[in-house]
């Protein structure tokens, strides 16, 4: 009886004192300190109680030692033990998962850094391409019509250019979009020190789908209004304003220029440009029209998805 009651109390012991050891592992392993300073802490009174009864056994004390209580006792020390360790087991196994995770978000950000330059030098090489092959013609329409292409382009760069700084790479600010593309339409132009732009732009966030074709109708405009719109370099001015109205969402571009004729709309146009801003228009649901009062200003009007309305 001796015997079976040392080998209980020393087991209990040395099962109480290893979950309080782990105990204060685990505070490296899941962060939280003072958690498991308690536990421990817990764990070794309850040793401590263990070796009570022991000192009480070797002295030759009158006290009733329970066998059976002090197996249960054993039994519970043993789950405590098992209970400590698992939990270190399911924290290794979280790290593990967070260095797995961290491992391929690195890889996956480097992948997108690669497929992002490859695709900017391919946009680049279009534009360069196009450029190229302007150069050997001689047929002045032929060569409006590549350096057209290659200004199209450009604004796609320009939107992709700004997707890939941005949080969220499906969607943007359409302010950050234009106020970058707006430089690069007009500064190619020679008189673009000559004119004054005014941009009134709301801070709408919008989806790819609709800024790329955005971007591509005020590129079709302003390209017109450098090329067409303005007989001298005095006082020469463009308007670009985007207007939130609820779900509505107002698109303007106007210079006070010479004006468009009468002939020409979106509708009824000899020009791919003011075709495809037609097409893109009807492309996003929206209508489209000319006030020629004091020059020329397009209004184009859409209705944004629910999806965009919280923005």
């Amino acid at each position: 009886m001796f015997t079976s009651i040392f080998i209980v109390l020393v087991l209990s012991i040395i099962f109480q004192l290893a979950a309080a050891i782990y105990s204060l592992l685990l505070i490296k392993i899941t962060g939280f300190k003072y958690s498991w300073i308690f536990i421990s802490c817990a764990l070794i009174l309850m040793a401590v109680r263990r070796i009570i009864p022991l000192h009480y056994l070797f002295s030759n004390m009158n006290l009733y030692i329970n066998l059976p209580n002090e197996i249960i006792g054993l039994v519970l020390s043993i789950i405590m033990l098992i209970g400590v360790l698992g939990i270190k087991s399911i924290f290794i196994e979280k790290n593990l998962t967070e260095i797995k995770i961290k491992k391929l978000l690195t890889e996956k950000e480097f992948m997108l850094k690669e497929v992002h330059h490859r695709i900017k030098n391919c946009m680049t090489n279009a534009q360069g391409l196009l450029s190229l092959h302007a150069s050997t013609l001689k047929d002045p329409n032929a060569i409006t019509a590549l350096e057209d292409a290659s200004s199209r382009i450009k604004s796609i760069k320009v939107l992709y250019n700004k997707l890939y700084e941005s949080p969220d790479f499906m969607k943007l600010s359409i302010k950050t979009f234009f106020t970058s593309l707006v430089d690069e339409i007009l500064i190619p132009f020679p008189n673009y020190r000559f004119v004054r732009v005014e941009q009134d732009i709301d801070d709408i966030i919008l989806e790819t789908k609709i800024l790329q074709p955005l971007g591509i109708i005020v590129n079709e405009l302003l390209t017109n209004i450098m090329k067409y719109a303005f007989k001298d370099n005095n006082d020469c001015k463009i308007l670009i304003s985007v207007k939130r109205n609820n779900d509505h969402i107002t698109l303007i571009v106007g210079d006070n220029g010479i004006g468009i004729p009468e002939t020409i709309n979106f509708d009824k146009s000899s020009g791919f440009g003011l075709t495809l801003v037609g097409a893109l228009a009807e492309q996003l649901d929206g209508t489209i029209k000319i006030d020629r009062t004091g020059g020329t200003m397009i209004i184009f009007e859409f209705k944004t998805p629910p999806s965009h309305n919280n923005n």
